[in-house]
């Protein structure tokens, strides 16, 4: 019996995942516009209604500030989410609409409120570890607890990359949500991170360095095309990766609808 013949595979370029995800962008530009204009009313309106509340009682801030911040950046996920599937089907050379974004958010939201909560609850352990070690270091002079902050914070941006994966990677599995486990997430999100730190690190630089230049005419560029766009990149990013890991091929018109598996090292 003939042994199947491995996928041929070549190292992840950062240069074509870049020119993949900005010409997709490019060519769903509505949908990208659609999606931003989204997030930024989301965000937007959960801003000013805190605004609103602080006004009328100053002792209301610290919670109200909090209830603001978790509820824009939810609606925002879970509109990337919708997104990132839009984004998927492309990446895969399938027909997509706005209606099977909003498919993808019904059929997917349990599961992307969980990871959404629990990736959140982790960075911001992460984040508060690492500024109070960082503040205590700086107060008692203490190079272990220096030591200590620095590695905290490193953890904290380890996991901001590897939250870049794990929307695409929802999308990817092309399986119900039923059969999707957080920790399948994490734990593909890890090997892709090990596997090409220099890649994701680039991709991850390149959608902050996009972020900022979106936000600086006013916000007009975030409020357009930042959201969308970010999701195509990271959508064709994990493409760049499953080249490199040999799930797809190269030249491929259409990822195949089956089960696949990152190795545990590469």
């Amino acid at each position: 019996m003939t042994k199947p013949q491995p996928r041929p595979t070549r190292p992840a370029s950062l240069s074509g995942a870049l020119k993949a995800g900005f010409s997709g962008a490019y060519d769903s530009i509505g949908f990208v516009i659609a999606v931003s204009l989204i997030c930024f009313v989301l965000l937007t309106a959960c801003a000013l209604a805190a605004i609103r509340i602080v006004q009328m009682d100053d002792a209301f801030t610290v919670p109200v500030t909090v209830a603001a911040v978790v509820f824009s950046s939810l609606s925002n996920w879970m509109a990337l989410t919708g997104a990132v599937f839009y984004a998927t089907a492309k990446a895969n050379h399938r027909s997509a609409d706005s209606g099977d974004a909003v498919d993808a958010i019904r059929s997917y939201a349990g599961l992307a409120l969980r990871l959404y909560c629990l990736d959140m609850l982790i960075f911001v352990v992460l984040l508060g570890d690492t500024y109070f070690f960082v503040r205590t270091a700086l107060e008692h002079n203490s190079l272990l607890y220096a030591a200590v902050g620095i590695v905290f914070g490193y953890l904290a941006l380890m996991w901001s990359m590897m939250m870049m994966y794990h929307l695409p990677l929802m999308a990817a599995y092309q399986r119900p949500a039923s059969e999707i486990r957080v920790l399948a997430v994490w734990r593909d999100s890890f090997v892709l991170l090990g596997g090409s730190p220099r890649f994701t690190v680039g991709l991850f630089l390149v959608i902050i360095a996009l972020a900022c230049l979106c936000a600086v005419p006013m916000l007009v560029g975030t409020a357009l095309i930042f959201p969308g766009t970010a999701a195509f990149l990271a959508v064709f990013g994990l493409r760049e990766l499953f080249i490199r890991f040999g799930i797809v091929q190269d030249d491929a018109q259409e990822v195949e609808d089956k089960p696949w598996k990152l190795p545990d090292k590469r």
